[in-house]
């Protein structure tokens, strides 16, 4: 008996963007804290440059959260350019 490559359970294709975008901002938020330890404990400057990096990408990833989420509650792509 084969079985299907389908999923047991349908995929809602948002549910799947808000699992991505959470997964990305954990990995941000565990590197950013990784990097600070690091860099306090070994008293690197690289690691210090490592950490103001990920800092900064992880400010620049809530601030595209944010004006994402914005966006949605405001209706910016309610479909108006689609319409003739």
């Amino acid at each position: 008996m084969e079985r299907s490559a389908r999923p047991a359970r349908p995929s809602d294709p948002r549910a799947d963007v808000r699992r991505r975008r959470s997964s990305v901002l954990l990995l941000l938020v565990v590197t950013t804290g990784c990097t600070l330890f690091l860099a306090a404990t070994t008293s690197s400057t690289v690691l210090l440059y490592v950490f103001a990096l990920a800092f900064l990408a992880l400010c620049g990833y809530v601030y595209l959260l944010a004006q994402l989420r914005q966006r949605e509650s405001s209706g910016w792509d309610d479909g108006w350019l689609e319409q003739r």
